[in-house]
């Protein structure tokens, strides 16, 4: 079996992000994650970013290394960074969700909508996923 591990962060936008800067942030991500095998979800609200993301180690490496350097955040507090037996979300280059402002943030936004409520069945989620769900709801209570 191949070695996996998964990266919980959050950040907060250094300032306001509009369509045109998520749906640029969405499609490098989702191009670049593809690239490299990484699945995830990033979740958005109020200029702060809650992501989880998963793959080989040296993929996730790429991919935070990526995110560390980018200028569009700041303020990173790594809540997990360990081994997982299995991928969470096995076909998600980049899940996003936020209230849709655009075709693309509905779209990205509909398939974590769909997926959430077998991710909240899940027997023993894993520490990553508790977390991510965690925050989603909290974030979904404002």
């Amino acid at each position: 079996m191949k070695e996996l591990i998964a990266v919980v962060y959050s950040s907060v936008t250094v300032r306001s992000l509009g369509v045109r800067d998520i749906d640029g942030l969405l499609m490098d991500a989702r191009e670049f994650n593809h690239s490299v095998h990484v699945t995830g979800v990033l979740l958005h609200h109020r200029d702060k970013f809650f992501q989880y993301f998963e793959g080989a180690p040296e993929a996730v490496d790429r991919v935070y290394a990526r995110i560390k350097r980018s200028s569009k955040h700041g303020h990173l507090i790594e809540y997990l960074h360990e081994a997982i037996s299995a991928r969470q979300f096995v076909n998600w280059q980049m899940g996003f969700a936020e209230p849709p402002l655009t075709l693309l943030d509905q779209l990205c936004n509909e398939q974590w909508t769909m997926t959430l409520p077998a991710l909240r069945r899940r027997p023993s989620p894993s520490p990553g996923l508790k977390l991510l769900l965690d925050f989603w709801a909290i974030a979904g209570s404002h």
